[in-house]
């Protein structure tokens, strides 16, 4: 991810076979690539402190569901009760948004570090959705 560039990372979590739950908590959980972008030290920029969610409309138009800090290790950590009613809701099948996209929270600025995700490769550093839900059957 880096401020300027444009979507180059699309998730998708399968979460359509939970049925008949009442979803208790959900974190989005992508760990960052810290050491890679250091080999350049001539070019260096501060990581932002925040990062936002936003569902995004039909029309393109879009709605800020939540604000979180980025880790002390570059991670990037949503845990909101905003994002856990927005997936009830998808859990329920009302789907309130075509998409959703994370963003730095900087306005108008094009000064935020590039970002390097890892992949799916290590279990440890894989992006993951965590949810906490009972069943209501």
């Amino acid at each position: 991810m880096q401020n300027g560039a444009g979507p180059r990372l699309r998730l998708n979590f399968d979460i359509t076979q939970l049925q008949d739950v009442a979803l208790n908590r959900a974190a989005i959980h992508l760990a960052t690539d810290t050491l890679t972008l250091a080999e350049t030290p001539d070019f260096v920029r501060p990581f932002e402190e925040d990062f936002a969610l936003y569902g995004i409309l039909n029309d393109s138009s879009s709605v800020l569901l939540a604000i979180n800090p980025v880790g002390s290790d570059g991670s990037l950590d949503l845990v909101s009760e905003t994002f856990r009613s927005v997936l009830q809701q998808f859990v329920l099948g009302v789907e309130p948004y075509d998409h959703y996209e994370l963003r730095f929270s900087v306005a108008g600025s094009n000064n935020v570090n590039a970002l390097v995700l890892y992949d799916t490769t290590s279990v440890e550093t894989a992006p993951s959705l965590v949810l906490t839900y009972t069943s209501l059957q």
